[in-house]
């Protein structure tokens, strides 16, 4: 996007390297989940050999996110220790994430409903350097004054670090156009300011 305004933050952005992902939505009925969802799910670390990177117990985290009676399971597939799992098919997702959901969980039964997302590029990589690469971003963007990046790209990978990042872009977009947000605040809610991603 960037590329024919400036060549060289394009090239800088492009140096984050990104791994896929693949999520496999599953639901059951509480009655065959032979424990209590009494948390927001786990994480795989990569001894285990799975390519699982966790599993979030989405209805325990958001209530009604399932019908009374049943759970709603995320698990996430791939990322840089199974990238070879991400472009698989379907059925093949569905079946790795149903086995090592039961690995671990001990669920045996059919799911009620399953559906898969998939993103090639859904992860920055924060490999060695990536300080250094996120600051000479920055740097560059200073020549860009109406220009800023936010997200899991730069600062931490987590959600949280995605809505500080985006309030952060916000803000220092509002304080260098137009000199602080607070003074635009009583203009309503059509106030915005932009940000790439």
């Amino acid at each position: 996007m960037v590329s024919p305004l400036d060549p060289s933050l394009a090239g800088l952005l492009g140096s984050i390297a990104y791994e896929g992902i693949a999520v496999v939505a599953l639901g059951y009925d509480l009655a065959d989940i032979p424990r209590d969802l009494n948390g927001y799910g786990y994480l795989v670390t990569r001894p285990e050999g799975l390519a699982t990177l966790g599993v979030v117990w989405e209805s325990s985290l958001f209530p009604r996110r399932a019908a009374d009676g049943t759970a709603l399971l995320r698990v996430f597939l791939g990322g840089a220790r199974r990238r070879d799992i991400v472009g698989a098919p379907h059925s093949v997702l569905i079946e790795t994430a149903r086995r090592e959901l039961a690995a671990v969980m001990g669920i045996r039964a059919d799911p009620r409903h399953t559906s898969v997302f998939a993103w090639p590029k859904a992860i920055a990589q924060y490999t060695v350097g990536h300080i250094q690469r996120r600051d000479e971003i920055r740097a560059r963007l200073e020549r860009h004054p109406r220009l800023t990046v936010c997200g899991t790209s730069y600062d931490g990978v987590s959600f949280n670090h995605a809505v500080k990042s985006g309030r952060a872009a916000a803000h220092a977009l509002a304080t260098r156009l137009w000199g602080g947000a607070d003074r635009h605040a009583s203009e309503g809610p059509g106030f915005s300011a932009g940000a790439i991603a």
